[in-house]
């Protein structure tokens, strides 16, 4: 149901930052490395 997710901001913004921290946790990954 994408159009419920879109209408939610609050969803929305949850999904958005679980992103941001899925790519800070690759780049520690890769820094590590």
């Amino acid at each position: 149901m994408p159009d419920q997710q879109t209408r939610d901001p609050h969803r929305r913004s949850s999904a958005r930052m679980r992103s941001a921290r899925r790519i800070a946790s690759a780049w520690a990954g890769a820094r590590s490395s």
